[in-house]
């Protein structure tokens, strides 16, 4: 399937993440205030506080908004969206790559945006998530949600690890990426589906990891009204 891989506990995923996670890289060119409006302040590097809602209001689609918000996707090179949902309150996206499909899949990346005011805080978003594992899982694993707010706009991540799935002879590990925004909330997910592991951890290389922690600072926010280039994809994803 997957072939020999180092094996790394989840904890150590997790500490090992954290920090190229949740501060958005330089290259990534973001707004220097993305999704604040002119003159808002905020504090830098504060904890992000579980179950605030973002503020209601129409929220943007995952490309672009008539004002306010957008998400800035990076260009994943080498993954194709296989199934897409998209209303005016939710817009899922699944991507697997070249070569693989909705049927056959081993690696997935997924982006869900939810907008309004339904739209649901990290503590909720967590809970759902880790209330999944628990149904699909005979044993799994979850990190507690580090997260951080910068420009006004929270970020959190967290790991969950299935070691082996009820249905099938497999385990998973998703790396989780919450963004609140202020018209909607983003959750992205790289999901790796592979051998079903113990306390050993997960079988995956350390280059997939290093490319996740690439990937995942690259999703951000900017106001598409500003003209300064901040909603271009910021790199290129092999």
């Amino acid at each position: 399937m997957l072939g020999m891989k180092r094996l790394i506990p989840i904890s150590v995923l997790a500490g090992a993440l954290l920090a190229s996670l949740l501060v958005v890289p330089a290259g990534a060119q973001p707004s220097p205030s993305p999704g604040v409006p002119q003159g808002a302040t905020g504090t830098q590097g504060q904890p992000m506080p579980l179950g605030d809602p973002p503020a209601s209001g129409q929220g943007p689609s995952l490309e672009t908004a008539p004002k306010g918000e957008a998400l800035v996707v990076p260009r994943l090179q080498g993954w194709t969206l296989i199934y897409k949902v998209s209303s005016d309150t939710v817009q899922f996206d699944y991507f697997v790559p070249d070569g693989q499909s909705a049927e056959n899949w081993e690696d997935m990346i997924t982006i869900k945006t939810t907008r309004g005011p339904q739209a649901p805080g990290l503590k909720p978003v967590h809970e759902r998530t880790v209330n999944a594992f628990k149904a699909q899982c005979q044993t799994y694993t979850a990190t507690t949600p580090q997260t951080r707010i910068d420009n006004n706009i929270g970020r959190a991540f967290w790991i969950l690890g299935c070691n082996r799935r009820r249905d099938m002879d497999a385990g998973e590990t998703v790396f989780n990426l919450f963004i609140q925004g202020r018209q909607a909330v983003y959750l992205i997910q790289r999901t790796w589906r592979l051998p079903a592991f113990g306390d050993e951890g997960p079988s995956i290389p350390p280059e997939e990891q290093q490319a996740a922690m690439a990937l995942l600072p690259l999703f951000t926010l900017c106001d598409p009204t500003a003209g300064d280039g901040s909603c271009v994809p910021a790199a290129s994803i092999p």
